[in-house]
């Protein structure tokens, strides 16, 4: 089965205490961009808190990568597009 789409926590998940994203990490991520391979962020955070470690990682402002943001509340392009959010029906269609 081959892997499609990574969804990963921000907090003591993507990032250490000291918050950064560690080379190992950094890599294992880009390794799975390379080949295709959705990582999505998703946190409590809006966007703003988010957009540093989506340019660490290279998906910032992009239509075709997402973010989950407010806990779930919402799920967004990474440059701000919205496709669902908590008070809209969940119709989202990542292909």
């Amino acid at each position: 089965m081959m892997i499609k789409l990574i969804t990963i926590d921000i907090d003591d998940t993507l990032v250490n205490t000291a918050k950064e994203i560690t080379p190992r990490v950094k890599a294992a991520l880009n390794a799975a961009t390379a080949q295709g391979v959705k990582v999505v962020l998703a946190t409590g955070r809006p966007l703003p808190g988010v957009q540093a470690y989506l340019d660490e990682l290279g998906l910032n402002n992009q239509a075709d990568q997402y973010v989950v943001t407010y806990n779930g509340g919402v799920v967004q392009t990474t440059a701000g597009q919205p496709l669902t959010s908590a008070s809209s029906p969940m119709n989202i269609n990542l292909t």
